[in-house]
């Protein structure tokens, strides 16, 4: 995790390469705390990245978000029509034969789970109902489907990830206390 020496240095560089802004006194330190847990490594390479994209000096929003994309592996996620073409071949499992024979003379077999090329693609997959009720007989309609969960799955994870680490632990709480009301409310009418 990055701490206020590490920050300092990203920062360093960053003035190198835009000579016209300078570090104002507690910059560091308010970029520090808003990157505090963002590993050194992803912080350097956020702002090579930022270096050569942008114009002007970046905000910690720019330098956290920047981070956050490199940690999320979304530049690593299968690109939509990559996915579909997984799903449209999965079947939810297929059967080998191990090439050993059993007790009674018959080849062993052995059922294999379909191979998923990223975890999303699976979740994205099973939240439309694969395997029972996705894909329907509607290919066009379901490839439609598809692109629009998987790319609002992967908009879920990296808004999910964007969040500091307090802000997160405050909502998980607010989540939990009106979890509770709610089973509450459900105990007191059922």
């Amino acid at each position: 995790m990055a701490n206020l020496k590490e920050v300092s240095k990203v920062l360093g560089v960053l003035t190198l390469a835009y000579p016209k802004s300078e570090l104002k006194p507690g910059m560091a330190e308010v970029y520090s705390s808003l990157l505090s847990e963002i590993p050194v490594n992803i912080l350097e390479a956020a702002a090579k990245q930022i270096m050569v994209e942008n114009t002007f000096f970046p905000s910690v929003a720019e330098l956290r978000n920047k981070s956050i994309e490199l940690m999320s592996g979304v530049k690593g996620l299968p690109l939509p029509i990559e996915a579909w073409d997984n799903v449209s071949k999965a079947h939810v499992t297929y059967t080998v034969c191990t090439g050993e024979k059993d007790e009674a003379g018959n080849w062993e077999t052995a059922k294999l789970e379909y191979e998923w090329i990223n975890p999303l693609v699976k979740q994205t997959a099973e939240f439309l109902g694969w395997p029972n009720k996705f894909p329907t007989d509607n290919p066009m309609a379901d490839r439609s489907q598809f692109f629009k969960a998987y790319e609002s799955l992967i908009n879920r994870e990296v808004e999910q990830n964007k969040l500091l680490p307090e802000v997160k632990q405050v909502s998980e709480q607010y989540r939990l206390e009106v979890s509770g009301l709610v089973h509450k409310l459900e105990a007191d009418n059922g």
